[in-house]
């Protein structure tokens, strides 16, 4: 069963790598895909697409290297719930992620948004759930106990400290942090988690 699911995986997982180094060439010469982020103005005279590609997009490769090996992993943790639920989890943590850091930007002098820390923080939660409801073991149920609560309170100090946890100990750029963002990912993850169900639990 494992390697039959792993096989049906795999492009899923191809397709979402080669869309993540799509959005990103141009870091090869130095600059961030700036037309294919997020921008409230370009997106209200046409430009729809920024709504799609914003999350894929990064500032610098150290920031691509960050938030796309986490990404990969969390998605790929995800695999137990199905394809069309696990996109769904993906969607929902983009509106969620999304709607976090529009309603926020402008108090951090943010024109523009990118990147996948959201996301990110929205599919850990919602591996988190799932190991709680998979029920595995008492080891398994506990890491998804205690995972979810620390993306959860994260997500909370940051939003009222107004500044991302750890952020200092970047060693590269990451742009302009805004962690409105991570709680709204994590909502979003959770939200779908529940509309969408979970696979059986094991006994």
């Amino acid at each position: 069963m494992k390697t039959m699911a792993a096989r049906s995986d795999r492009p899923e997982m191809l397709a979402m790598a080669l869309l993540i180094l799509a959005c990103n060439v141009s870091l090869l010469f130095g600059m961030p895909a700036a037309w294919l982020s997020f921008n409230a103005g370009a997106v209200a005279v046409g430009q729809w697409w920024r709504i799609v590609t914003h999350p894929f997009v990064h500032v610098s490769l150290y920031h691509l290297f960050v938030d796309g090996l986490a990404f990969m992993v969390l998605y790929s943790a995800l695999a137990p719930v199905g394809s069309s639920k696990r996109l769904a989890v993906l969607l929902a943590t983009g509106i969620g992620s999304l709607a976090g850091a529009w309603s926020t930007m402008a108090q951090y002098g943010a024109r523009a948004f990118c990147g996948l820390s959201g996301v990110g923080h929205g599919l850990m939660a919602a591996y988190a759930l799932l190991l709680v409801h998979r029920g595995i073991d008492r080891a398994a149920v506990r890491a998804g106990y205690l995972s979810l609560a620390l993306v959860v309170v994260k997500s909370i100090v940051e939003c009222v400290s107004g500044n991302v946890v750890f952020a200092s100990l970047h060693l590269g750029s990451v742009g302009i942090p805004i962690p409105a963002c991570h709680a709204g990912g994590v909502i979003g993850g959770l939200s779908a988690m529940y509309v969408c169900g979970h696979p059986p639990a094991r006994r």
